[in-house]
């Protein structure tokens, strides 16, 4: 990968974590915490720990993000 020499957003060169990525993108996509998660299959705690960077999801889940429009690239990079 190349280094970038200026950072994409230009309003802050500081991303986040994955799990502040994730919560920013779901709401950009207007989602609820529990109708994603009832759309992932996947329970209340699991949700929470993904969003709270206890846990991370796998690449099956991250492929259903991406059928919803979630910007995969985004969250991982």
């Amino acid at each position: 990968m190349v280094p970038k020499s200026k950072p994409v957003n230009n309003e802050s060169p500081v991303f986040g974590s994955f799990c502040e990525r994730f919560v920013d993108e779901r709401k950009r996509l207007g989602w609820s915490q529990t109708d994603l998660r009832t759309r992932m299959g996947v329970g209340k705690s699991t949700q929470i720990n993904y969003e709270s960077g206890e846990s991370s999801p796998n690449a099956d889940y991250l492929a259903g993000l991406d059928d919803l429009g979630f910007d995969v690239m985004y969250l991982l990079t």
